[in-house]
């Protein structure tokens, strides 16, 4: 029987003593918790033959015997290998040689040592590239040594030597279970450092959310117009039951839709093809029997909807789920909206959160009017219902009178997870006060990470748990195997804009007082006045135009892809570095992906981002749970009126 190997490789220069070292301690209490043998080797030992080699038959035998030796090992431990002024460059090297499949699943431990103020930059420019490069074929697992834990060369502190050996252990219990059950591509990722670094675990329980924006005419203004995207996708239940089911293979916690309450030409998304589509919660209770984890995340508005029936819909639409519903709540901007609802105008923007406010909580009174037991249902006996546990409402506020209670039993969640949008002062406070998952637009990281800062503290101040409000900027990804394979596709829709789509797309979201048909395309955007619409999307667009000095024709092919959301355009690999720097970076707890063709940008974002994710331990392998609310990481409400008889109870 052969014996198992254990092969060390360390490729760093500057300081071998210590790397070598270190490699040596890992790969000994390696082999020894597999009973393996063990060989370490530095890159000085391949020899002249290995730089130039075009083929395994160029190497000289001692450089063909050390290849072998990695590549037929069955645990690496690599060393910051430099090749070529690349830490990745010995390995590509050998992929050209040879196989890389021969790696696939293989545990490799990955080793840096430096000083300790350098931490950053040694994670930065040696270890998160090797693991980008490994992430493809298996999983590795990282540990960073500083230079104050050696004496002499020698390893010396204890607390090094702990995380030695914890990672040895770690990935080699994750590869052992995972190999059992035959999923090399689901390992998971350990990053251990030291004290006091900064730093970020893989193996923490934070992951990154996911929410799949799918307008089935597409979100790019142009989208309808690309070649493998159908022309009534918008209509089509066909194609959204396809939508629902690539993002649930994707694992994605749920499908979104937004909704407005007027055609709104030019500034909706996909342009002209979504002037007219489905009502969400109707399509959304068509979809949900025909999957079984994602959820369903639905737009209604708080000004134009009253909350008897905004709360009756959205609780049928959890119980038709399972569990499945989460309510984004809009204050509808607009005054070709208010004129479909009995008024010459929209109501002023203090207004309209003033009304969402206590409408909200009125919502959220309705559906706790049952408790989660009230329901007997006794045949013998003729009781159907406990009477003592269905209560009325009894509101009366300055916007809604409502009694009560709601002739729907309480949700499966308790109440559907409640989603809002707004980035304005008022919908900063409204945010803070109700909703447990927040879509926002930013176009960088710095503006991201204060509103992200911003909203954390006011959700503490309103006495309410920062973790348990979930903010999730918006991304349009152009997603290719290269960059220029993504800015092509990039290229390919905005060539699909029409002048006037782009000009009606700019003056919707500058809330139709930008007439710009009088306008040279390749000139300045001229000023508008602000209105009483969507006041942050307003400033975000002058914002860009501004930033960038953009002609009109340059600001609408910006916008045209995500209406003022981030837009990355990239390799899988890329992508994912752009959504895993927000994640670690106070930015976002998740995203609101919005594919900017459909289903392409979809299957893309599916099939190549989410393994990168994966793989990076960033994202999950398995739904957690069955309803939203367990896969979002979000309590189920208690109902106050089960809560305040328990209270009564225990004092009894």
């Amino acid at each position: 029987m052969t014996k198992k190997l254990v092969v060390g490789f360390s490729g760093n220069l500057t300081r071998p003593s210590k790397t070598k070292a270190f490699i040596t301690q890992i790969a000994d209490e390696a082999a020894g918790r597999i009973g393996a043998a063990s060989a370490v080797h530095d890159i000085e030992d391949l020899g002249l033959s290995f730089p130039s080699a075009r083929r395994i038959s160029d190497l000289d035998q001692t450089a063909r015997n050390i290849v072998e030796q990695l590549l037929g090992a069955d645990v690496l431990v690599v060393g910051s290998p430099t090749f070529k002024g690349s830490y990745t460059g010995l390995f590509k090297h050998l992929f050209d040689l040879l196989d890389p499949s021969s790696l696939r699943g293989k545990p490799i431990i990955l080793v840096a040592t430096g000083g300790g103020e350098r931490h950053s930059l040694i994670v930065e420019h040696q270890l998160r590239p090797l693991f980008g490069f490994f992430e493809a074929l298996t999983m590795p697992t990282a540990i960073y040594a500083s230079d104050k834990d050696f004496t002499d060369g020698v390893l010396v502190s204890e607390a090094t030597q702990a995380r030695a050996r914890q990672a040895v252990a770690e990935v080699l219990r994750i590869v052992g279970e995972t190999r059992s059950v035959g999923l090399a591509a689901r390992i998971q990722a350990v990053v251990l450092e030291p004290e006091g670094s900064a730093m970020t675990s893989s193996s923490t329980s934070r992951q990154i959310k996911l929410g799949a924006f799918l307008p089935g005419g597409g979100q790019h203004v142009a989208a309808w117009r690309h070649p493998d995207a159908p022309a009534d996708g918008a209509t089509n239940f066909e194609f959204h039951k396809q939508l629902a089911l690539t993002a649930e293979r994707g694992l994605f916690d749920a499908y979104f839709l937004a909704d407005n309450l007027t055609i709104g030409l030019g500034a909706r998304e996909g342009g002209n093809a979504k002037i007219a589509g489905f009502e969400p919660v109707t399509l959304f209770a068509a979809l949900a029997p025909l999957t079984t984890h994602i959820g369903f995340i639905a737009t209604a508005s708080t000004t134009y909807e009253e909350p008897y029936t905004l709360a009756r819909k959205f609780a049928s639409l959890d119980l038709l789920s399972n569990g499945r519903a989460g309510w984004n709540m809009v204050t509808s901007a607009g005054d070709d909206t208010a004129r479909n609802f009995n008024r010459d105008v929209q109501p002023n923007h203090a207004e309209r959160y003033a009304r969402a406010h206590e409408h909200v909580e009125t919502v959220k009174a309705l559906w706790d009017s049952w408790e989660d037991d009230a329901f007997i249902r006794d045949k013998k006996t003729g009781r159907f219902y406990d009477k003592d546990k269905l209560h009325d409402v009894n509101h009366k506020g300055a916007h809604f009178s409502v009694k009560g209670p709601l002739n729907v039993p309480r949700p499966v969640q308790g109440h559907p997870v409640v989603v809002q949008a707004g980035q304005s002062e008022d919908g900063r406070g409204l945010a803070a006060a109700s909703a447990e998952v927040i879509f926002t637009a930013h176009q960088n990281l710095a503006s991201a990470q204060e509103f992200y800062r911003d909203i954390k503290a006011r959700v503490a101040e309103a006495g309410r748990d920062p973790a348990q409000v979930l903010i999730m900027p918006g991304v349009a990804p152009f997603v290719g195997r290269t960059e220029e394979e993504a800015r092509a596709k990039y290229q390919q829709l905005n060539d699909l804009i029409l002048p006037e789509d782009g000009v009606a797309l700019l003056n919707g979201l500058a809330g139709q007082t930008l007439d710009l048909r009088d306008y040279p395309l390749d000139g300045p955007l001229p000023p508008s006045r602000e209105t009483e619409g969507m006041k942050s999307r307003q400033a975000l667009i002058r914002q860009i135009a501004d930033e960038h000095n953009f002609t009109i024709r340059q600001l609408y092919q910006w916008v045209a892809t995500a209406r003022g959301h981030y837009t990355v355009i990239g390799s899988a690999a890329q992508v994912a570095d752009q959504l895993e720097e927000w994640f670690t970076s106070e930015a976002a707890d998740g995203f609101n992906i919005l594919p900017p063709w459909l289903p392409g940008a979809l299957d893309d974002f599916v099939d190549l981002v989410i393994p990168k994710l994966q793989r990076r331990g960033l994202f999950r392998t398995a739904y957690e749970g069955r309803t939203l609310r367990e896969n979002l990481g979000l309590r189920r409400p208690q109902n106050p009126w089960t809560a305040a008889r328990s209270t009564v109870l225990a004092a009894e």
